[in-house]
């Protein structure tokens, strides 16, 4: 089947209600559409962001990642309001509030006022998906919208775990895109990748080079270093772009070299040579002006020695019944903020705190026993996310494991294997593992998925503040 063009696709309803009415922008794989809601005057109030997959496996997979975004609690993203398939074409639409601007529509280059600004708020939406351990991978001009909030990261469709992946299929990419790095060639999944492609974006931003997705020759374009950027963006973009991603700066120090001063400017010092001197500058040596400034320039000279030889004899004085003092202890440097995954045969993660191990041994532990009051002592008084909820008071989650563990039956298996921690920063953790479980009698309600936890430290001590299921093992 022949995949219509976007403008035959502009005569369809979507969800049954929602006509698109005008082509914003449209790619080879993807376009955004205005529609107009029934109940809105004929006012255009969403977008409709429609992606083209290979087929019906694929289109499934991109569904579930728009459905992840569903989730995702930020300033900076901007949430899908419906999601779904078109079939037979296997067309995902994702519905979102109409922002004020795509940046794929920028006539040229952004002023650089607005370029900070820019950087700004992709650095804080982007460290809020580190933390929930995912990777945007799609930070093209088509998938960053400007709202009310400022900058924001609208197009999921791209959306990973860190970890491996499927090398094949990124390997299209690689070849289709220029924001995408050389390590995807391996399968490598790492917050890495946002910051090549943060450096791509920005020599988009200035330059207003639409390049990056319109054939080999655009793509390699993309990839390459251009000069003439202004400061600090210029030093930015040459490390974002460097090949190795271990080499590539976290997000913590690109937003200090955004946010460090500039150096004072010292005075300009011009000397001229004597005989370029005006008739005034070049008086007689013997001249009674030239006299006193000579002279008042030795008694300074004198008087300057003198008081350093003074300060010297003094300080070898005291210094002789003095013991040294102790060695001025060194700062530890900040722990950078790029998580390393480890099931990259590169990542070096650093070590995380035994403490977060210890919280979740206690949450198999007492979920094996069915302790309600001993798992919920880990818990944060109020939860970012449970599954598919939003702040969730503890006590709700309490009512909700009691009627779990009341259903379950005897418990033959409850167990956490192929367990990676990464701590963040010291109050800041996130806990992958696969739980196992068999319940029931003769262990009817067997199973195993791909889990995680996200910590915080809460008064010094760890809780669990988001709960969620992966994907089935």
């Amino acid at each position: 089947m022949t995949p219509r063009s976007w403008t035959e696709i502009q005569s369809i309803v979507i969800d049954g209600q929602l006509a698109l009415t005008k082509l914003v922008c449209g790619g080879p794989q993807s376009a955004i559409f205005e529609t107009t809601d029934p109940e809105s005057d004929g006012r255009p109030t969403y977008f409709v962001h429609l992606v083209r997959a290979t087929g019906a496996q694929e289109a499934k997979q991109i569904l579930n990642r728009l459905e992840e975004a569903r989730f995702l609690n930020h300033p900076g993203v901007l949430q899908p309001l419906g999601v779904g398939v078109i079939d037979p074409e296997n067309l995902v639409f994702c519905v979102t509030a109409k922002p004020l601007s795509v940046l794929a529509q920028a006539p040229g280059p952004m002023p650089l006022e607005e370029v900070r600004l820019f950087t700004v708020n992709l650095l804080s939406a982007l460290a809020y998906l580190h933390l929930e351990n995912l990777v945007f991978c799609n930070l093209r001009p088509e998938a960053v919208w400007k709202t009310e909030n400022g900058w924001v990261l609208a197009d999921f469709s791209q959306l990973r775990l860190i970890g491996a992946a499927d090398p094949q299929e990124l390997r299209q990419a690689l070849v289709r895109f220029g924001d995408t790095p050389p390590e995807a060639y391996q399968g490598d999944v790492s917050p890495a990748w946002d910051i090549w492609s943060l450096g791509v974006l920005l020599q988009r931003v200035f330059t207003g080079d639409p390049g990056g997705s319109g054939g080999n020759a655009s793509v390699s374009r993309a990839r390459q270093l251009r000069k003439g950027l202004p400061e600090p963006f210029q030093q930015i973009v040459r490390e974002c772009l460097d090949p190795n991603p271990e080499s590539r700066p976290p997000l913590q120090k690109i937003e200090e070299i955004l946010n460090a001063p500039e150096p004072p400017s010292r005075p300009a010092f011009e000397w001229t040579p004597r005989h370029l001197r005006s008739h005034d500058e070049t008086s007689s040596p013997g001249s009674l002006r030239e006299f006193f400034r000579a002279a008042r320039l030795s008694w300074i000279l004198i008087f300057v020695i003198g008081i350093l030889g003074v300060g010297i004899w003094t300080f070898a004085l005291t210094r002789k019944n003095e013991s040294p003092p102790p060695p001025t202890p060194i700062a530890a440097a900040p722990e950078a903020d790029r998580i390393n995954s480890q099931s990259s045969p590169a990542a070096t993660a650093a070590p995380s705190d035994p403490a977060v191990r210890e919280i979740l041994d206690k949450w198999i532990a007492t979920a094996r026993a069915k302790d309600l009051a001993g798992q919920m002592t880990l818990y944060a008084p109020v939860v970012d996310t449970y599954y598919k909820q939003r702040n969730i008071p503890r006590s709700r989650i309490a009512s909700i494991k009691k009627r779990d563990f009341g259903s379950m039956g005897p418990v033959k298996k409850f167990d956490a294997r192929n367990v990676q921690i990464t701590q963040i920063d010291p109050s800041n953790a996130v806990v992958l593992f696969t739980k196992n479980w068999a319940f029931g009698r003769n262990s009817a309600n067997t199973g195993s998925v791909r889990s995680q936890l996200t910590l915080r430290k809460i008064a010094g001590e760890w809780k669990v503040v988001a709960e969620r299921e992966l994907s089935a093992s």
